[in-house]
């Protein structure tokens, strides 16, 4: 993880949301019904075997950002 007080931060800002809301029907996080640190174990399982150099590549070269001049 690059910035892990940043993260850390978002996750409990998403937390203290979710946390305040319970009485609402769709009480959703930044990802959807998963949290920020399940996203997170996910992905860090997922692109295990890769740099942050090559996960930076692979993100630009994929989605949305593809026909993006940036």
């Amino acid at each position: 993880m690059t910035y892990p007080e940043q993260f850390a931060y978002w996750a409990r800002l998403e937390a203290n949301k979710i946390a305040a809301n319970q009485h609402v029907e769709r009480n959703l996080g930044v990802c959807g019904k998963k949290l920020l640190p399940q996203v997170l174990a996910e992905a860090q399982a997922k692109y295990a075997n890769m740099t942050y150099g090559q996960i930076d590549e692979y993100r630009m070269s994929h989605g949305h950002c593809v026909t993006s001049s940036y």
